[in-house]
């Protein structure tokens, strides 16, 4: 007969915590037996991983104690049984919050989109809102939002920060963690960008609705909200296809 094909893949690559954030998040193990296992030596005292290789489908839960310090991650592997294949699952954590308040409001037009502190927004018409989590050590990942109000066009923020610096004449967008927002390529991403290039300018417009369409000046991808229930996260995607994930909003900070 024929020989089973050894598989292993998870249903993320990346996933995120803000700092006093202890919601489970459960990642879906795609494998062909129930003997992979994650190496202990690879999880900090930081993070909590269980496993669960008895439901339909297999999971990895992870959960992240509060953090009092620097921003931080790691990189949880799991093991398949034949002793070669291997996937790795990142983690990043917000540095502890700086606190205060802050209150941002909605920007709907290029002339009003200066130099300033602004968070990106998804914003539906109904149910919970997120800011994209600015604060992260590395951006991209699942759940890479932190959930806001809007009230009167404005965001009245305590918590991590999470912001982005906007600066006007480079076209650049900086976050809280150092890293500049971008894409290279007309790809689905969210690169790790720590040195700015005027080849990842942004291209800024608005939409009737008072939307943002953020776009990569270098392979033309669009920041996007990509809504789907084991996604739940801010990225670019590619010129073809972003509009079939959510636009996102911009508030500047007062």
């Amino acid at each position: 007969g024929a020989v089973e094909e050894d598989l292993l893949s998870l249903s993320a690559s990346s996933i995120s915590f803000g700092s006093k954030d202890n919601e489970p998040i459960v990642v879906n193990v795609s494998c062909n037996n129930n003997e992979w296992s994650i190496d202990a030596s690879s999880v900090p005292t930081w993070l909590t991983v269980t496993t669960d290789k008895e439901s339909t489908p297999m999971t990895i839960t992870v959960t992240a104690s509060d953090n009092t310090g620097d921003a931080r991650s790691a990189e949880i592997l799991v093991n398949h049984s034949n002793g070669t294949l291997s996937r790795t699952l990142k983690v990043g954590q917000n540095a502890a919050s700086s606190g205060g308040t802050k209150t941002f409001t909605k920007v709907s037009s290029t002339s009003a989109l200066t130099s300033g502190e602004y968070l990106i927004v998804y914003a539906p018409s109904e149910g919970q809102c997120y800011a994209m989590n600015g604060g992260l050590p590395t951006l991209d990942g699942a759940e890479n939002g932190v959930k806001v109000t809007i009230s009167g066009n404005k965001i009245v923020y305590s918590g991590d920060d999470i912001s982005f610096i906007y600066n006007a004449d480079e076209g650049s967008m900086k976050s809280a963690s150092g890293k500049y927002l971008s894409n290279s390529g007309n790809s689905n991403g969210l690169p790790d960008i720590s040195e700015w290039n005027a080849k990842y300018a942004l291209i800024i417009t608005f939409d009737g609705d008072g939307n943002a369409d953020i776009k990569a000046s270098t392979g033309a991808s669009h920041l996007r909200y990509n809504k789907a229930s084991n996604q739940n996260r801010f990225r670019f995607y590619k010129d073809s296809s972003y509009t079939a994930q959510e636009p996102v909003q911009l508030f500047k900070k007062n």
